[in-house]
């Protein structure tokens, strides 16, 4: 999902062995006196602690965290857990008289007012006692850092993650989360208007809620979340999309339910559906406006969209064995109504396919129609980033291109990310310029680094500048020219831009290119002789797809994105191993575009700056087409499909 979609720890499902402090602590657990059980499950905390004031990158600003705060918080959890109440009190009355002398000295800037006291709401009792209450602590701890994608994960569950099976609910391919915890509280920025007509039922009604046909805004906001879809799956087909809710799973209704019910109704899959039952399902109502206070992006008028209700629609739970479609074979061969053989081809990961003016029920291309290939469009879906589907992806091109296509489109809706190194590599491919920045990243100890092509282009998986007439090897000889020092020795002792280093100096010592630096004459031949390209994207479109995204758009490689808002994670964790098996994972960095923009926006950033309306994150497509209807499994009666095509023309057109 897009909560795990980018660490850089579990790559590729291999939970690694437990090491010999790990061990050491799973033994002290089961044999242990209750002293030296209590002393390792108060070092477990520490460490935990440890890491997350090291580590942790938070994407307000240090509005929500701050190292001196959250020690506070553990330095109280542990008086608490050593002297129960009355250690708590004097820790409450030493931080008191720090309180006292910091507000003497205290300098009001902005209007902000005190320094804002610990919050312990919710702190555990006897901390270090058992393993269970270690476990119930360091969850708090992280809580409190109110960022939905951080979390401590037991050995057990990171075992459950990596066996858990992608087809999601039910096995329709939807994954569902219960409704994350956010600093940032929306409900009075959107308006209800189904509240009055339909109240909410009574919980466990089942009869009353066939009667309802809209959800306030309110009601909806406790239920389960679609976070991601599987590509070709039965919920992808049916139009389920990311930010739908999950209303009843046959008789088992979610309305009114905490947290905590669902996420262990969700962990235990603690419901069933019958084969004649309903997933019913709340869809946001989308009001859009186009007046005088809208802003204009570029010579396109963006609209103001506000989230005024969600309406009930109901989908068949059929059978996943017979209903769902994991993908295509290898490579096979078939015949198109035009007497045509037809290239298509790939797995569950990336699939492909060779398209003609004929494939499509919504556009007739008016190409050459004397030749067998004229005008194919080769069509790559990529459903994640990983090894696997950088080679699938080579493949494709390799298959497409031997077949003819003249352009392409390729697919990253519903593409919940993966590997950032992957989208990275795969995005290096499409580039004709090694220097040209694809993202750039933000940590916790203030580095900011430019990632440019040559980082992945020394790669030995790099397999060459694709789609141009140009050689395959035209990059890498210009790393070569440019930088010969690392490329003496095989690309080994390369080293990456500085972290601390200014734009400026990095143009003048990396000769990095910004994606607001304007085309020099000398490449215009290079990019005539490039393939065309439409991206297609949509909510589903998470993480790492959209690095990938923004990194070919930025930098003026696609015609255009074509699709939906994307889904707006721009943060990536990393899971650290912990003393006693599991794993913390932690938000330990953000990437910005290549124009620099945030992805994951927060605090004002959220708001139109001249509408003052609610935006939130994403990247916003040239050209809108909804997946809400359903992404069929013929490509060719996909209408954003279709729309590609016809964008595709004008370009070729314009030409």
């Amino acid at each position: 999902s897009p909560v795990n979609a980018i660490d850089s720890s579990l790559v590729e499902g291999q939970l690694p062995a437990l090491n010999p402090s790990q061990r050491r602590y799973m033994s002290i657990m089961s044999t242990g006196s209750p002293s030296e059980r209590s002393e390792a499950n108060e070092k477990l905390i520490d460490h935990a602690v440890g890491t997350i004031n090291t580590m942790y990158y938070d994407n307000s600003g240090g509005n929500n965290f701050d190292t001196r705060s959250f020690y506070d918080k553990w330095k109280a959890l542990r008086s608490y857990a050593r002297d129960g109440e009355e250690g708590l009190e004097k820790w409450k009355e030493t931080y008191a008289r720090r309180m006292e002398r910091e507000r003497a000295d205290w300098v009001d800037i902005g209007g902000r007012g005190d320094p804002v006291p610990v919050d312990l709401n919710g702190m555990p009792e006897r901390a270090f006692e058992t393993r269970d209450n270690t476990v119930e602590s360091i969850n708090w701890l992280v809580s409190t850092l109110r960022d939905p994608f951080s979390k401590y994960l037991t050995k057990e569950q990171l075992f459950g993650e990596l066996e858990q099976q992608s087809n999601g609910l039910l096995g329709l391919g939807a994954i569902v989360e219960p409704p994350q915890i956010s600093s940032e509280s929306t409900h009075s920025e959107s308006v209800s208007v189904a509240s009055e007509k339909q109240p909410l039922v009574e919980l466990g009604n089942v009869d009353q809620l066939r009667s309802v046909s809209l959800l306030s805004a309110e009601d909806a906001s406790t239920l389960p979340v679609v976070t991601a879809v599987s590509p070709n799956s039965p919920a992808e087909r049916e139009g389920i999309v990311v930010g739908d809710r999950i209303v009843a799973v046959g008789p088992n209704q979610f309305l009114g339910s905490s947290r905590d019910t669902l996420l262990q109704k969700l962990q235990l899959d603690d419901y069933k559906a019958g084969p004649n039952d309903y997933l019913t399902i709340a869809k946001p109502i989308i009001q859009s406006n186009t007046d005088d206070s809208s802003a204009w992006k570029g010579n396109n008028l963006i609209a103001k969209e506000k989230i005024v209700g969600y309406k009930l629609s109901r989908m068949f739970v059929h059978s996943p064995a017979s209903s769902s479609n994991t993908g295509v074979g290898a490579k096979e061969s078939q015949s198109s109504p035009d007497g045509n053989k037809k290239v298509i081809g790939g797995d569950a990961v990336v699939r492909y396919e060779l398209l003609t003016p004929s494939d499509s029920i919504f556009r007739k291309l008016p190409f050459e129609e004397n030749t067998s290939q004229g005008g194919s469009v080769g069509y790559i879906r990529l459903s994640r980033f990983s090894r696997a589907a950088t080679a699938g992806y080579i493949n494709a091109i390799e298959q497409l291109e031997a077949a003819g296509a003249q352009s392409y489109i390729i697919d990253v809706r519903n593409n919940y990310g993966g590997i950032i190194q992957e989208a990275m590599l795969t995005a290096s491919t499409l580039l004709r310029d090694p220097h040209a920045v694809l993202c750039y990243t933000l940590n916790s100890r203030g580095g900011f680094t430019p990632h440019d092509g040559e980082e992945y282009i020394i790669d030995k998986r790099y397999p060459g500048y694709l789609l141009s007439s140009e050689p395959s090897s035209v990059t890498l000889e210009q790393v070569k020219r440019d930088d010969p020092e690392f490329y003496e020795d095989g690309g080994a002792s390369w080293m990456p831009p500085s972290a601390y280093a200014s734009l400026h100096e990095q143009r003048l010592t990396r000769k990095i290119r910004l994606a607001s630096d304007k085309v020099r004459a000398e490449e215009q031949e290079s990019l005539r002789a490039q393939k065309k390209i439409v991206i297609l994207i949509n909510e589903g479109t998470a993480s790492a797809a959209e690095v990938f995204a923004s990194s070919l758009h930025d930098n003026g490689r696609t015609v255009a994105l074509v699709g939906s808002k994307t889904y707006g994670k721009g943060l990536i964790q990393h899971t650290f191993p912990m003393p006693d098996g599991g794993g913390l994972r932690l938000t330990v960095a953000e990437y910005l575009t290549p124009a620099l923009q945030h992805v994951t926006k927060v605090g004002n950033a959220r708001y139109d700056p001249y509408t003052g309306d609610l935006v939130g994150g994403g990247i916003r497509p040239d050209v809108y087409c909804s997946s809400r209807q359903g992404i069929p499994t013929d490509v060719g009666a996909d209408l954003c499909v279709g729309i590609a095509f016809d964008i595709l023309e004008d370009a070729e057109a314009q030409e």
